[in-house]
């Protein structure tokens, strides 16, 4: 059985989507960047929460950058903007949004509170849809499109997550997109093991700007304990009909997520942050700095729509 719940907890208002007989469920925050807050699944006895998430209302409203942008959704660009400015149709801009030292980080969506339009619940499943009009509100994006999120829970903890971006301008737009979840399955994330089917990856200057070279990777082609590896890379992926481009396991726990990215997402984003309790595998439609380096920009016309769409499945490998 599927069902859909409204709630506030910690001051914070989610919206639940819950298979009880597997039993999963998905948490998620509307009002925050449509973040993805919570995804459980059965462990022996109990539940278990692969997602790191937030504490209460404070947390987020005071902390969202600081966490580092912990299942939020990045749009109009993911990742690093060069000098926080790019050139478009012969046109320089300057974003006015977050900074990280000189250079902007993960648009402006991250923040704003998305409006739910559409809930169903199905015999196998269950979602919800939720959007935000971007309306020209950063003068250095003065473009006016529309971000659709769908969350749809399934059996065996499977979820799927589908951006559709609109432009709903008179003008040509760029964009990007991206999430940027952290996944925690327990322990420390030296202890996991890490499995990219990537034969390929962007080679990131000292500033982690891409240099605008493809590099050869072998480095996660079969599975590798991450140890003390410190991560802050991006993988040049090729999405295979529901086949898994990146596994992460806790083999002690018994417990593997898989991420399974569409077309619109051909690149990785892996990320260790400090303390290591979580590892971010961020699915995204271009490199870093994709609005100055064109790696993955989408350019969208009047009118004209696109669609990325990943899917996270949890496993029980004992």
């Amino acid at each position: 059985m599927f069902t859909i719940t409204h709630t506030t907890e910690e001051g914070i208002k989610k919206i639940i989507l819950t298979d009880t007989r597997a039993p999963s469920s998905v948490e998620l925050i509307p009002s925050a960047g449509a973040a993805l807050h919570a995804f459980y699944t059965r462990q022996g006895a109990g539940l278990f929460n692969i997602i790191e998430g937030y504490e209460d209302a404070v947390d987020i409203k005071e902390n969202l950058e600081q966490l580092g942008f912990r299942g939020l959704k990045l749009s109009p660009f993911s990742g690093r903007l060069q000098n926080s400015s790019y050139r478009f149709k012969n046109k320089n801009y300057t974003v006015n949004s977050f900074k990280l030292g000189d250079h902007a980080l993960h648009g402006f969506l991250y923040k704003v509170p998305f409006t739910i339009t559409k809930t169903k619940v199905l015999p196998q499943s269950v979602y919800v849809e939720m959007e935000y009009k971007y309306k020209m509100e950063d003068s250095g994006y003065p473009f006016s499109y529309g971000c659709t999120v769908q969350y749809h829970l399934k059996k065996n903890n499977r979820l799927i997550i589908t951006t559709k971006i609109k432009n709903t301008g008179k003008e040509k737009l760029p964009v990007t997109d991206g999430w940027h979840p952290y996944f925690t399955l327990g322990g420390k994330v030296d202890d996991l093991y890490l499995q990219i089917d990537c034969k390929k990856k962007v080679e990131l200057s000292d500033a982690l700007m891409p240099t605008g070279k493809i590099i050869k990777n072998k480095e996660f082609l079969k599975p590798r304990k991450i140890n003390e590896l410190h991560l802050d890379d991006c993988f040049r992926v090729r999405s295979q009909k529901n086949k898994p481009v990146c596994t992460l396991t806790n083999r002690e726990a018994g417990l593997q997520l898989q991420i399974i990215p569409g077309k619109g997402y051909p690149y990785l984003q892996i990320y260790t942050p400090p303390g290591r309790t979580s590892i971010a595998i961020e699915n995204m439609s271009a490199a870093p700095n994709a609005f100055n380096n064109k790696m993955g920009l989408t350019i969208l016309k009047p009118g004209e729509k696109k669609e990325f769409k990943t899917t996270f499945q949890i496993k029980s490998i004992l």
